[in-house]
């Protein structure tokens, strides 16, 4: 390799930038993550910290407000936010990564 592709992978970025180049600010692309997330709070599959706490379920409207959290990061990392929300949960009112997903 010469040093100019070195150079262009040293600077590449690594996750894909939104398409809007705003993200989430963008209220179309806000929509998008939220509809996503809405329907995310609803799978039996997502981690209950996500969705319930002792007192139990979540109005849906906070359920799929810790969701937006999860895709949201999942758009920046590049990932599937499916597949990011097997791996994420609540701690002490924190979202925590588990460390498999950020390694």
């Amino acid at each position: 390799m010469t040093t100019q592709n070195l150079t262009a992978l040293a600077t590449a970025p690594t996750h894909p930038l939104p398409s809007t180049g705003i993200g989430i600010f963008d209220s179309g692309t806000f929509e998008s993550l939220y509809r996503i997330a809405a329907v995310l709070s609803k799978s039996s599959l997502v981690p209950e910290t996500l969705v319930s706490d002792k007192n139990g379920p979540f109005p849906p409207e906070k359920a799929a407000a810790n969701c937006l959290l999860v895709v949201e990061q999942s758009q920046r990392w590049g990932f599937s936010p499916f597949a990011v929300a097997g791996h994420a949960s609540v701690v002490h009112g924190r979202l925590c990564w588990e460390g498999k997903l950020v390694a």
